[in-house]
Formats: C-alpha cells, sequence, structure tokens
C-alpha cells in the first residue's frame, strides 16, 4: 500500500499529509528497525482515528455476516471479471 496515495485520498491536513512524507523519506534511507518516537502530529492524528473506529469493535453489524459476504463475494468476482486478475500481467 502507498500511504501518500492513501492520504491523499482522505479528509487528513495538509500537516499529517507533509508529516507522513517526511517519514516515509527518512525510512527509505535508515534501518527498517530503528529506533525513535512517531512525531506528536501523526501519533494524535492515529489515537484520534482510532478513538473514531472503536465503536466497530462492538457495534453489532447493520446486516446478516452471510448477506454481507454474499454481496463482497458477488463484487469481487465481478471487478475480477470487469478489470482482471491482478496478477495475470505478471
Amino acid at each position: 500500500m502507498d500511504l501518500a496515495s492513501l492520504l491523499s485520498q482522505s479528509a487528513v491536513s495538509e500537516d499529517v499529509r507533509a508529516a507522513a512524507a517526511e517519514l516515509v523519506a527518512k525510512k527509505a534511507i535508515t534501518r527498517e528497525m530503528g529506533t525513535g518516537s512517531p512525531p506528536d502530529i501523526l501519533r494524535r492524528f492515529v489515537e484520534t482515528e482510532l478513538d473514531c473506529a472503536e465503536h466497530f469493535e462492538t457495534d453489532r453489524p447493520e446486516r446478516p455476516v452471510a448477506e454481507v459476504r454474499e454481496k463482497a463475494d458477488l463484487y469481487f468476482q465481478t471487478a475480477i471479471t470487469r478489470f482482471g486478475h491482478p496478477g495475470a500481467d505478471a
């Protein structure tokens, strides 16, 4: 997954985008398992997002799980038919 693309398609502030880009750039030139703390703006962003999503852990599904799976399977099969298999050109 490309974090910059994901953030560009979401409603995050430019400060969050810039801090994430800076962190990704640093990661590209440092050890994979380095030490350090994330910038405060990213720590707060992640905490806020996790707090907003917490209800998904306890809320009951709005639709029966079997119905949701059936619709997801249909969508996936339709997407594969329409757009092709992602690894088919490899």
